[in-house]
């Protein structure tokens, strides 16, 4: 692999809502359309890459289509590249979650990083996923070839973590926009953050993303 683009999918009807998306299968909302063309639109005049992955989730596959339509390039679906499981959280608001699972929300609440969401994963099973998947493409992937993976918050974070410090450690010290490109360039095997986060679009249309602070485990 030469060069590496991560990008982040579009705005949803779930972030809109503030709900916990992981596993759910939301879609764009009119904003993240918007996005998504503006995103798509800088990516035609930019950026020509060889392969395009992306999550099981339409929302990814929806964010990049129109790009990927114009350079008449398939795009692989790779469910190990699907954001975090929220499992009985997902799809809920906070509110919806300290109404229906008391309990969990204040363990979650506590803010531990190695928090377990019940039914689904914690950081640790999420990194390991998406890593094993990006491992696999980067060894199928040719040493001049350039690849864009369009996943989610969680998935980049992983990759741009296991890429800088091989370790989920850097996970929650990374905020990524939606419809965002992150770039990485290869001096071999060796890896270099070239970009990270950048908003290719009208900045009337970013929608910042809020996160709760995680207290210290002692």
């Amino acid at each position: 692999m030469k060069k590496l683009y991560l990008i982040r999918h579009a705005h949803t009807k779930d972030n809109e809502l503030k709900r916990y998306s992981g596993y759910s299968d939301t879609e764009l909302s009119q904003t993240g359309k918007e996005q998504a063309h503006e995103l798509s639109e800088f990516l035609k005049k930019n950026v020509n890459v060889d392969k395009i992955y992306v999550s099981k989730l339409k929302r990814t596959e929806d964010t990049i289509y129109e790009y990927a339509k114009e350079k008449e390039i398939e795009v692989k679906k790779i469910e190990a590249l699907n954001e975090m499981n929220f499992g009985d959280f997902d799809g809920l608001t906070l509110e919806e979650i300290e109404n229906k699972y008391p309990k969990d929300y204040a363990e979650f609440m506590r803010g531990k990083a190695m928090f377990r969401f019940p039914n689904g994963e914690n950081i640790e099973e999420c990194y390991n996923r998406n890593i094993d998947a990006f491992k696999k493409i980067f060894s199928e992937s040719g040493q001049d070839e350039e690849v864009m993976i369009c996943g989610h918050m969680g998935t980049v974070r992983n990759i741009l973590s296991y890429l800088l410090v091989d370790s989920y450690d850097l996970h929650w010290k990374i905020k990524i926009e939606n419809a965002t490109i992150s770039v990485v360039e290869f001096l071999e095997d060796y890896p270099i953050v070239k970009t990270m986060g950048y908003v290719p679009y009208d900045f009337s249309l970013l929608r910042p993303h809020t996160t709760k602070r995680l207290r210290k485990e002692r």
